[in-house]
C-alpha cells in the first residue's frame, strides 16, 4: 500500500471507529468559534478533514504544534504523549505523471504544470507539552444567531430561499433551495444548521463552484449522492462551528450512522475529498478568499 493510500485508510478507519461508537464526528465538532483548532504558532485555523480530526480528540485548547515547533519555542512533549494526524495537499511537478481525477478534485485552482499530492505529519496538543498554556480567555464572545443571518444575506450569487413545504432541499435544476417555515423547527439552531446544509449543496451549481455531482443533474441521486452530501454535511459543520451554533442537520438514527459505514468503507477517498471540496463551499459562502 502507498503511502498516501495509507493516509487515507488511516483518516477512514478513524471515522468509521466513531461511527461504530454511535458518534457522527462531523455534528459540531468543535464548541465555540475560539476552539476551532489553530497552529499555536502560525495562528492560523486549520481546514478541510483536519478540523474534524483535530476535534475527535479530548483536549480543551484549541492549539496545536508540531515537535519540531515545540523544540524551537523552547518546550518539550510530555512523555508518553501520542501525536495526530494532519494532512495537506503539496503541489509537485509530474515528471510525466498526469493530473488524474483524484487529483483535479484536490483542488480547482491548481497552479499550471503541477499536481497536488497527499501529504501529512504529525501535531501534538498545547496540553501534551511542557509549553506554559496562555493565561485568560482564549475565546472570542460567543457568536449571536444574527451571525447566522448576516452570513446567509451575505452570499455571494445566493439560490433563492423559499419557505414553502414540510422538507428541506435544494433543487439544482432550479437553483432553489426549499425551506419549511422557521416556525416549523424546534429551535432556531435547528433552522440554521439546516438552511447551511442545503447552501452547502447549492455551491455545487455551475454559476458557483461547478461541482459535477450537482451541476450535471437536476435532481440528487446516483453515485454521486453520498459525496455530495457529505460535502453538505461538513459545509454545515463547518458553518455552525463558525457561528457557535449547534448542528441539528439530521437525526442521528442507527441506520443513518450504518449507511455512512458503509460508504466509507466502499470509498476510502470520500472523506479527504468531501472534506476539501466542503472547505471551498464554506469560504464561497462566507467570500472568503483563502491563503
Amino acid at each position: 500500500m502507498s503511502a498516501k493510500n495509507q493516509v487515507y485508510e488511516i483518516i477512514t478507519e478513524r471515522i468509521i471507529g466513531q461511527l461504530e461508537s454511535g458518534v457522527v464526528p462531523w455534528r459540531k465538532p468543535w464548541k465555540t468559534q475560539g476552539n476551532i483548532p489553530t497552529n499555536f504558532v502560525t495562528k492560523k485555523p486549520y481546514r478541510g478533514i483536519n478540523v474534524i480530526l483535530l476535534s475527535l480528540t479530548s483536549y480543551t485548547s484549541q492549539y496545536w504544534l508540531t515537535f519540531n515547533q515545540v523544540k524551537q519555542l523552547g518546550g518539550s512533549v510530555k512523555k508518553g504523549q501520542q501525536s495526530e494526524l494532519v494532512i495537506y495537499w503539496n503541489w509537485v511537478e509530474p515528471k510525466g505523471h498526469k493530473a488524474t481525477s483524484e487529483t483535479k478534485s484536490a483542488a480547482d485552482e491548481s497552479p499550471l504544470d503541477k499536481v497536488p499530492l497527499l501529504r501529512y505529519y504529525r501535531v501534538f496538543n498545547l496540553e501534551q507539552t511542557t509549553l506554559e498554556l496562555p493565561q485568560g480567555p482564549e475565546n472570542e464572545p460567543l457568536p449571536t444567531l444574527e451571525r447566522c443571518e448576516e452570513i446567509i444575506s451575505s452570499m455571494p450569487n445566493r439560490p433563492e430561499i423559499k419557505h414553502i413545504g414540510n422538507g428541506a432541499c435544494y433543487c439544482p435544476g432550479l437553483d432553489l433551495v426549499k425551506m419549511p417555515k422557521r416556525d416549523s423547527f424546534f429551535s432556531s439552531e435547528e433552522y440554521y444548521s439546516t438552511l447551511f446544509h442545503e447552501l452547502g449543496h447549492s455551491t455545487g451549481h455551475v454559476s458557483r463552484l461547478n461541482r459535477k455531482e450537482v451541476a450535471t443533474v437536476s435532481s440528487f441521486g446516483g453515485n454521486d449522492y453520498s459525496k455530495e452530501e457529505l460535502v453538505a454535511e461538513f459545509t454545515a459543520a463547518f458553518l455552525c462551528g463558525i457561528t457557535g451554533i449547534a448542528q441539528a442537520t439530521i437525526n442521528n438514527s442507527s441506520a443513518y450512522i450504518q449507511s455512512w459505514i458503509n460508504a466509507l468503507k466502499q470509498d476510502k477517498k470520500l472523506l479527504v475529498c468531501a472534506a476539501t471540496q466542503a472547505q471551498k463551499a464554506s469560504d464561497y459562502i462566507l467570500a472568503e478568499q483563502p491563503e
